[in-house]
């Protein structure tokens, strides 16, 4: 549970730093590549390593979307 955390947190901060899949995509790889020969220890499938980045950069885009609605609404 907490590995998945991780990888949603990691997902998050991605996503407001890249803006970008491909580099959600390309992290994905390297932390399953980072797994496969221990430097990281994850008890993860690859599966679920690409699905909580996804799920964890989806979730702060909303926030994200919802928190400048609310700015721009306050503003007009």
């Amino acid at each position: 549970m907490i590995e998945l955390v991780i990888a949603m947190i990691v997902g998050a901060l991605l996503n407001v730093i890249a803006h970008d899949e491909e580099v959600l995509i390309v992290f994905g790889i390297l932390m399953i590549f980072a797994r496969d020969i221990g430097i990281i220890c994850l008890k993860m499938e690859w599966r679920d390593i690409m699905r909580s980045i996804i799920l964890g950069s989806i979730w702060s885009g909303w926030l994200m979307f919802f928190i400048n609605n609310e700015k721009n609404r306050r503003e007009n």
